[in-house]
């Protein structure tokens, strides 16, 4: 029967892989045992009732009720942490020496610089790591906590707040599974991007070619005092893009919860990009001193084509995070209609 099918999964999907298989023929011989030869569907939910909540049933055939990272996403949490550190700390090694070439100081000599870069360098990387295994592990945490919420169906923790009703559908085989490794992208971008906004935002600007031949920072795009405004709003917005990324991992499929923060991140994202754009004192002047003496366009023409290029790139990134709304949602109602 299909109740039985979707409690034994309820279980074993919570307990390490190598024990699944023999709680799963232990489980259901016991189910069966509580039922009479012919069996009604009534009778069945009394015996679910009895072996009650499957969160605490796991516990129970665990050996212990208390961890941070459950068994089920213990691997894939130690997985990704290891592949985003290994990504990550290189990648913000690089921003920071790249931020530190672009600001050297010629008084200190050669090697006064060299020490003073791999010294940012190792602190960049080392609060990089730290900072990536906090948000991560505290992602994994919350994420494995809201499977309840995700299916609009929360597993209470009290026996009086769980039901046969509450069960997860099983899995579809019609159903495209949420590749790990589009997960870990998202996440690989979501903190590279952000790196670069809050350590180093000054690297994103025009760079010519000095006389001594190597290529010299002209302009920084941003004004970095007004840019840290809008730090809490990217960091938000980066913390529910790296959150998105571990539901994905945790639940493998769309489910309405998965679509509503996907929704809800698109929307923050919307209003940082609308309120970035529409800030006139964001654009560093020297920038757009020097882009319009680069295309020799007087001050009224070029601010029309700045305003224009704006215009089309909210419209566009619009487009965008409502197609992606709309495909996580279409995703999730075509999960559960073929469950």
């Amino acid at each position: 029967m299909e109740l039985i099918e979707r409690y034994i999964y309820a279980v074993t999907k919570r307990l390490p892989e190598a024990s699944r298989s023999d709680v799963e023929k232990e489980l259901r011989a016991n189910i069966h045992d509580m039922l009479p030869i012919e069996y009604t569907e009534e009778q069945v939910v009394e015996v679910l009732h009895k072996l009650g909540d499957p969160v605490r049933l796991a516990d129970e055939y665990r050996g212990t009720k208390r961890y941070l990272i459950g068994p089920e996403a213990y691997d894939s949490y130690i997985a990704v942490l290891k592949l985003i550190l290994s990504i990550v700390v290189p990648i913000t090694a690089a921003v920071v020496l790249i931020s530190s070439l672009v600001n050297l100081n010629p008084s200190v000599g050669l090697i006064g610089n060299a020490v003073e870069i791999i010294g940012e360098m190792i602190e960049g990387a080392v609060t990089a790591a730290l900072q990536i295994a906090l948000w991560v592990t505290v992602g994994f945490a919350i994420a494995e906590r809201t499977e309840g919420l995700a299916d609009q169906l929360p597993f209470s923790k009290r026996e009086r707040g769980w039901s046969v009703d509450k069960l997860e559908p099983m899995p579809a085989p019609g159903v495209k599974r949420i590749s790990r490794a589009e997960s870990v992208f998202d996440m690989i971008w979501v903190i590279t991007v952000t790196s670069v906004f809050l350590y180093a935002p000054h690297i994103i600007g025009i760079y010519t070619q000095a006389e001594t031949g190597g290529i010299v920072l002209r302009e920084s795009l941003f004004d970095l005092h007004v840019l840290r405004a809008f730090s809490p709003l990217i960091v938000i917005v980066a913390l529910l893009g790296l959150f998105k990324a571990i539901l994905k991992i945790i639940h493998q499929y769309w489910n309405p919860f998965l679509a509503g923060i996907n929704a809800l991140g698109n929307v923050l994202f919307m209003v940082l990009i609308y309120s970035m754009f529409t800030n006139e004192r964001l654009i560093n002047p020297g920038f757009k001193l020097w882009i319009s003496n680069a295309f020799v366009l007087n001050a009224a023409r070029f601010e029309q084509m700045w305003s224009n290029f704006r215009s089309v790139t909210l419209v566009v990134i619009l487009i965008i995070c409502i197609a992606d709304t709309l495909d996580g949602c279409w995703k999730a109602w075509r999960a559960r209609a073929h469950r």
